[in-house]
């Protein structure tokens, strides 16, 4: 089975990092088996010009804000520690970084791959900020060919 893992990791939101590495975790615990193939897909909001090189290690031009350069090197420390999980338990992920709405990016992907799975975290959005902009779970529920499996956390509840 080939799994597509949409990892959410922006450096101001700390619980949308907590929600992807849960659902990693997660899935590793009660879904992967051997054998399974496992790519993790980053879509980083609204930056512009990043590229990754072999060593799934990002990069962005010198003209780009410090500001930038320091979320784009707090990212490449988190997508490191989320290839060595999986490493470590036999897995050899392939490594996708997008930059813009995931909500585009995703679906794409899963068509791409062909992944027969696309494993997600659920942030929780409130109802109003649901309401106009809907979810990126929501949205890939809906534009996904493969099942999306959305994880969340026991106890967590929609606002």
């Amino acid at each position: 089975m080939y799994f597509l893992f949409y990892f959410s990791f922006k450096p101001s939101l700390n619980t949308v990092l907590d929600l992807s590495l849960y659902a990693i975790q997660w899935s590793k615990t009660n879904f992967l088996r051997v054998g399974d193939q496992v790519s993790v897909l980053w879509v980083l909001p609204d930056y512009t010009d990043i590229e990754m090189d072999d060593n799934g290690v990002m990069t962005v031009p010198g003209d780009c804000a410090k500001s930038t350069k320091e979320k784009v090197d707090m990212a490449n420390t988190k997508m490191k520690q989320v290839k060595e999980d999986f490493e470590q338990l036999g897995y050899e992920p392939e490594l996708y970084v997008e930059s813009g709405d995931a909500r585009g990016f995703i679906p794409l992907y899963a068509d791409k791959l062909n992944a027969d799975t696309v494993v997600m975290g659920n942030r929780g959005n409130s109802g109003f900020r649901k309401m106009l902009l809907g979810s990126v779970s929501d949205h890939c529920v809906h534009e996904c060919k493969c099942p999306v499996l959305i994880v969340r956390r026991k106890g967590d509840t929609e606002s």
